[in-house]
This record gives structure tokens, sequence and C-alpha cells, in this order.
């Protein structure tokens, strides 16, 4: 998918692979004690993601600092998996640092054994003129915890952090809390996460976004959206706003639900079977997210996987 990849294995750096030596020697990418650092320079470009796989099959803790200097762009894509079904504990702790007008597209695949336990924390800290945007599909794991916070600390900076999130398994749990700081004007940021809940799984989102007294003009989104396929599923969603500058455009949006039954019935009054008619209102409930990628390749690819879970 990408002429770079990282692959570690219970933490451990196994290797790195490269069809482009030249590039690989320019970014700068250390790695020590379970400590990734990952350096972009100025004003460098990479039209192919970075990608980073984790497998694991036993309890491994990691730490990452990603930085990305002015005028720099970059994709990173993540993909965390396991050895073989077995229960452990993975958890990541990421700071990111953006500089001016940098751009950093940031995907994230988690598959892991469905015994597993996934926590993710995250720190995010964003110039003048910078863009964030972050997609990550779970569709692993017993119980998965993301917890986002991103400071926009200068004007013009913006952030869209998306999600996609399949529960199938009796018990698995997920939750989401993501907290957007606007410290300075005319920033933007959006959320849009989606879950798709069967069996007895539980989802729970917490989005929250604070506006400073010096944050004038900024428009802030937030929606999060869940659709159970079962009665025993539930999710609980928490929209926060909490503002305290003039002239700005935030909204958010929240909904609990099950497949719509003038959709279906609209659907098999075309002569579709209740199965396929079914399938067909859940993938274009996932959909929407989905296409938040800009990246086809990624599109792709993570569309696959969601059609190997259902």
């Amino acid at each position: 998918m990408n002429p770079i990849s990282f692959v570690f294995s219970d933490g451990q750096f196994a290797r790195k692979q490269s069809t482009l030596k030249a590039l690989l020697r320019t970014i700068q990418f250390r790695y020590h004690s379970k400590r990734i650092y990952l350096h972009i320079p100025k004003m460098l470009e990479i039209s192919e993601p970075l990608q980073f796989v984790f497998l694991g099959k036993k309890d491994y803790a990691m730490e990452r600092t990603i930085i990305l200097e002015e005028e720099s762009k970059v994709s990173i894509f993540e993909e965390y998996a396991s050895h073989e079904k077995s229960t452990y504990h993975t958890e990541t702790k990421t700071h990111i640092i953006l500089h001016k007008n940098a751009r950093l597209d940031f995907y994230k695949l988690q598959k892991e054994s469905v015994d597993a336990t996934h926590t993710a924390k995250g720190r995010i800290e964003q110039a003048e003129g910078s863009a964030m945007q972050i997609f990550t599909l779970d569709s692993g794991s017993l119980n998965a915890h993301h917890e986002w916070q991103v400071q926009l600390k200068e004007k013009h900076a913006a952030c869209a952090l998306h999600g996609l999130y399949l529960l199938n398994q009796d018990h698995q749990h997920i939750n989401h809390h993501i907290h957007v700081d606007h410290q300075a004007p005319f920033g933007k940021s959006a959320m849009f996460y989606k879950g798709i809940l069967d069996q007895k799984t539980q989802a729970f989102f917490n989005g929250r976004v604070k506006v400073h007294e010096k944050a004038h003009r900024i428009e802030a989104q937030q929606e999060n959206h869940h659709l159970l396929l079962s009665k025993e599923a539930s999710a609980k969603s928490e929209p926060q706003l909490e503002i305290y500058a003039d002239d700005i455009q935030c909204k958010h949006g929240a909904t609990v639900g099950q497949l719509d039954p003038a959709s279906l019935f609209y659907l098999r009054s075309r002569g579709m079977d209740e199965i396929t008619a079914r399938q067909l209102l859940i993938e274009a409930f996932g959909m929407e997210v989905l296409n938040k990628i800009s990246d086809s390749t990624i599109r792709d690819y993570m569309q696959r996987e969601v059609n190997r879970h259902e």
C-alpha cells in the first residue's frame, strides 16, 4: 500500500522496509525503549502514507512523539492486530506537534483480538494554519478506549476527527473522549463518529468543545450517531459545548436508533429480500463516515475490513 512501513511485535521494533531509501533517510525515525520519535523536516511533502503495524499477543505499552515542521505534509496509517486470539492489553500514548501550515492525515485501524483491551490516549498541539485529520476504524478488542485532546493554539488552525466502530461480539465495549480546545480565532473543528452495534455490546461517546475568550469567529461541529441492530445493544452520547467568546458557529447532534422501518419497507416493496435490504441500509449508514477518507487506497482498505467484519 505504501513504500515505507514500520513493523512492531508486542511493542518491540521488528523491521522497517521501503522502496524509497533516500526518503527514509530524510525523515527522522528513532525507536528506543518502546518510545517512537518521528520528525518530518520543514517543507517536506510525502505523497505515500507511512505505515506502522503493531502486532500483539501479550501486554505492551508504547509512547510516540510525532513532529511536523513548517509547511510539511504527511499521512500516517496505523494498524493494530493480533498474532493469535489471546488476552492482553495494548496501551499507547501519542503526542503530535504541528508547526505553521503543516498537515497530517492520521488513519488508524484497530482489529485486535476480541479478548484484548486497547487503550489509546493522544495530545495534539497545532500552530497557525496547521491542519489535522484523524480517522479511526474499530472492529476488534473486547474493550477499547480512545482519548484525544486537541489544542488549536494559534489562528486558522483546523482539525477533523472521524470514526466508525463495529461491535458484534457479546460484551464488547468502546468509549471515546474527544476534547477540542479552541484557543485562538478563525479555527475550525469537526467531530463525526458513527457506531454499529449488535448482540450485547455497548458504546459511549463524549465530545467536548471549549471556546476560549479570544477565540472569535471559530466554527465547531460534532455529530455522533449509533445504529443498534439488537435489543440488547446500548449506546450513550454526551456532547458538550463550553463557550466564552462571541461571533462563533457551534453545533452538535447525537442519535441512537434502529434501522428505519419505512426505508426497510421501501426496499422490500421493490423486490429486495429482508437480509439484503438490511445489509444495504447498514452499509449506507457506515459509508457516510468512510467517505471522509480522502486517500482512495486507504478508503478501499478500510472498506474491505468493514466487509470482512460483517
